[in-house]
């Protein structure tokens, strides 16, 4: 390492490979981040996560040219760190992008006030443009008025019924609720089994997904037949609105929350959120602040062995006096050695 270090220009070289790996690593991981957010992110995070892995390799080799071509023993961990920086890059963004989907919920998240609130703010919105998750502080499922789309299966030549996709009415608190008046609904509460899952926080507020969750877009036409099933469950529900604020939108085109709160349906992604971050960020061998340190340290090990002084390109020979290769080292490559 130190004979490479060694070379004029080598500091320079190793400061423009290494800016640029940073500029990669620092590219690829944020996509990945937020690749759950589109299709495409998620292909563009596989190509810059392969082109990380194969920058490293690259940065080393051109580098350490003489310990990679040299292959001695004590060659060997200069050899080996860039290929297993490789493979932890390769687990690492394999572990980002399974951690995505919470990351994303987090950053394309908001609080607001009331189930009225949300009604105002986001009925009728195209739903790419809805926030991927919300918290209601203060709302309250009416379960009670719950139905569902039925799914029906073959069991051993019978045919088995059960609700697959439910809804029930999201009213601001419970004594609306209790009143049962429509136009006090202002969004529906929907789960994929028999019953609604109305997961309140210990402070009482209510948390789902308005988009983003596979079970609540691929299925979006089922929890709307829900909401219509409801409807026609309670006939106090049919009818005209009456004149008012939230008249403007029908009753079973209010919002529909997939009551599922982010923190505890991520549990997994979280933990993947953590592999990646110190395979990523930790591990020695793929970091840019890592990778720095190893540039720097092999800089400061070439100028304390040679008392500071930079090998001159005329130090190198391919043979020295006792038959070895020099490599730049003083008196064993040098034409003429020390004896001369």
């Amino acid at each position: 390492m130190e004979e490479d270090a060694s070379t004029p220009g080598w500091a320079k070289r190793a400061a423009c490979r290494w800016v640029t790996y940073s500029f990669i690593w620092v590219v690829a991981v944020s996509v990945t981040f937020v690749s759950s957010y589109h299709p495409v992110l998620r292909i563009v995070s596989g190509l810059l996560g392969c082109l990380l892995a194969i920058s490293l390799p690259i940065l080393f080799a051109t580098l350490f040219e003489i310990a990679f071509s040299r292959r001695s023993a004590s060659d060997l961990p200069i050899i080996c760190f860039p290929w297993l920086g490789a493979v932890v890059i390769i687990f690492g963004f394999i572990a980002l992008l399974q951690a995505s989907p919470f990351v994303v919920s987090l950053m394309y998240s908001t609080t607001i006030d009331s189930a009225h609130t949300l009604n105002a703010l986001y009925a009728g919105m195209d739903r790419l443009k809805l926030p991927r998750t919300v918290c209601i502080k203060s709302a309250f499922v009416k379960t009670d008025w719950e139905a569902g789309k039925l799914r029906c299966v073959n069991v051993d030549g019978h045919v088995q019924c059960a609700p697959a996709f439910v809804a029930a009415p999201i009213f601001d608190n419970k004594v609306f609720a209790d009143a049962g008046r429509k136009e006090e609904i202002y969004a529906w509460a929907v789960t994929s089994g028999r019953h609604v899952d109305a997961n309140y926080r210990r402070d009482g507020s209510l948390c789902g997904y308005l988009h983003g969750r596979m079970d609540l877009d691929y299925h979006i036409g089922d929890y709307r037949l829900a909401v219509t099933r409801v409807i026609q469950k309670n006939p106090s529900l049919g009818g005209v609105l009456q004149a008012g604020a939230t008249a403007a939108v029908p009753l079973e085109a209010r919002p529909l929350l997939l009551t599922a709160d982010p923190l505890e349906v991520t549990h997994v992604d979280q933990a993947w959120l953590a592999i990646a971050v110190v395979l990523l960020c930790c591990c020695p061998c793929v970091g840019p602040v890592q990778v720095a340190a190893l540039l720097a340290y092999a800089c400061w090990a070439r100028r304390g062995r040679y008392d500071h002084q930079p090998v001159s390109p005329d130090d190198y020979d391919d043979e020295g006096d006792d038959g070895r290769t020099g490599y730049g080292v003083p008196g064993a490559g040098r034409r003429g050695g020390f004896g001369a």
